[in-house]
C-alpha cells in the first residue's frame, strides 16, 4: 500500500569526518527498530559503512540509506561521507533530502568540510537541527564549538 507523501520523509546526517555521523545513523535505526541489534563502526557491524573500503577506513566513502518507521511516517536516513575527498557526495544526497541533522563534535575544531556543508544547507534552505556530540570529553569547548558555525 502506497503512503501518503504527508507521511515520507528523508533526512541526510551531515559534518566533517569523524563525527559520529554513522553511529547516529546506526542508532536511530536500532531506536526505530529497524535493526535488532546497535551497530558500531568500531566493531564492523554498522549498517552504512558495508563497503571494504569504509570498513578499512572506519570512514564513509559513499552516501548510504535506510529506511526506518517511526510515528506513522516512513523516514528514509543518508548517512553522508564527511572526509574532504568524498564530500561532494553529501552535496548530491542534500539534493534529496527534505532536511538535515549536522553533527558536530563539541571536542575538536570545526574543519572546512563543515563549514562548505553549513553553507550548502543554508542555501538550499533546507531545515537543519545541529547535535553536538562528545560532549562528556574533557576538552569540549561547547562555546567555541557554536560560535565557529554561527560565523559560517
Amino acid at each position: 500500500m502506497a503512503k501518503e507523501p504527508s507521511s515520507v520523509r528523508t533526512i541526510a546526517i551531515v559534518g566533517q569526518g569523524g563525527v559520529g555521523k554513522t553511529s547516529i545513523a546506526d542508532a536511530l535505526l536500532f531506536a526505530a527498530g529497524a535493526n535488532n541489534r546497535l551497530g558500531r563502526v568500531d566493531d564492523e557491524t554498522s549498517m552504512f559503512d558495508t563497503e571494504p573500503e569504509e570498513i578499512r577506513r572506519r570512514s564513509t566513502v559513499t552516501s548510504a540509506i535506510h529506511s526506518l518507521a517511526w510515528r506513522k511516517h516512513d523516514i528514509t536516513v543518508v548517512d553522508t561521507p564527511g572526509q574532504g575527498n568524498f564530500v561532494t557526495d553529501t552535496y548530491y544526497a542534500l539534493r534529496g533530502a527534505a532536511a538535515a541533522l549536522l553533527v558536530l563534535d563539541a571536542s575538536s575544531p570545526i574543519r572546512a568540510e563543515t563549514m562548505k556543508i553549513w553553507s550548502w544547507l543554508r542555501e538550499e534552505r533546507i531545515p537543519t537541527l545541529a547535535v553536538m556530540n562528545r560532549i562528556d570529553r574533557s576538552e569540549v569547548n561547547i562555546d567555541g564549538c557554536l560560535s565557529e558555525v554561527a560565523d559560517v
